[in-house]
Order: C-alpha cells, then structure tokens, then sequence
C-alpha cells in the first residue's frame, strides 16, 4: 500500500547532502495523487534540519536547481516536511520551459508541461539553439536529486 502523501505545493523541504547538510526543497507544481512534482532547490542554510531560515532570501532567481522528480524521498521520509511557504503566491514560481535534445538527430526541442500537471506535456516544439540557462528535461529520481545538488554545490564553492 502506497503511503499517504503529507505534502503539497508551496511545501519546503530538506534534501539530505551529508556531513548533517540539508538543501531547501519547494515544490512548485504537484497534481495530487501524482508522484511526479516539480519543484525549486536551494543552497544549504546551516547544519542539521533547518527549521527556522529566512524564508525572504527564497525565490525563482535564486534557485540552484530547478527540475521535476519523484516524490519517494518524501514518501520515504528520508526528505522531512519543514514548513509551508506563505503567502503562496503560485506565478512566484512558474513552470519553465524544458529543453532536450534527440540523440541520434541532435535536433532540439522546447518542451512545455501542463501548468498543473508536471506529469503531462503540452508540447515539443522545435528550436534552432539552447537559451541561456535552458533546463534539461529530465525527470530526476530522488536519489539523482540529492547527487545533482551535491554536484553544483561543489562547483558554487
């Protein structure tokens, strides 16, 4: 039996990195019953589990990390439930447009996913170039999320 999930958008979350290390997570978009989410992850905001941080300092802009992923780190409890945000104010935090590229062809494609389902596409559309700071349309497992993070934050330091 699948667990009963507690969470829901504007949901801040830890995201375990080691060493008592927890990144913020956001979920942004989440049909419910679906577990497929797509959400917002932020720098560590000290040591241990943060309960209390400046809720201020988040925001789109200052994402380190911007993806969809599987809710299994959260079913799991291995990603603990902090708080809501609020006020929530859901267009704070759209829904991006997404590139992949064919690997056998090399063309690439803009791809948009419905605003409230990040599980359904709307549309793949046919670009000439990546824009800056296109986001890869992947479809991260929670443990790819928490190896990802840990990545970038290397690379930040």
């Amino acid at each position: 039996m699948k667990a009963k999930q507690q969470y829901r958008e504007s949901t801040l979350f830890g995201v375990p990195l080691g060493a008592n290390s927890y990144a913020i997570g956001l979920i942004a978009r989440r049909k419910p019953r679906s577990p497929i989410i797509f959400g917002y992850f932020f720098s560590p905001v000290g040591s241990g589990i943060p309960e209390r941080f400046d809720m201020s300092s988040l925001s789109a802009e200052t994402a380190i990390l911007k993806c969809r992923f599987g809710d299994l780190g959260l079913l799991r409890g291995e990603w603990p439930v902090i708080s809501q945000l609020l006020p929530w104010e859901r267009s704070d935090w759209p829904m991006p447009k997404f590139y992949r590229e064919e690997p056998l062809s090399g063309r690439l494609y803009a791809v948009t996913y419905d605003d409230s389902n990040p599980a359904r596409t709307i549309s793949d559309q046919a670009v000439d170039a990546l824009p800056p700071g296109a986001i890869n349309d992947s479809l991260f497992g929670y443990k790819a999320v928490e190896i990802t993070l840990r990545l970038i934050l290397r690379n930040l330091h």
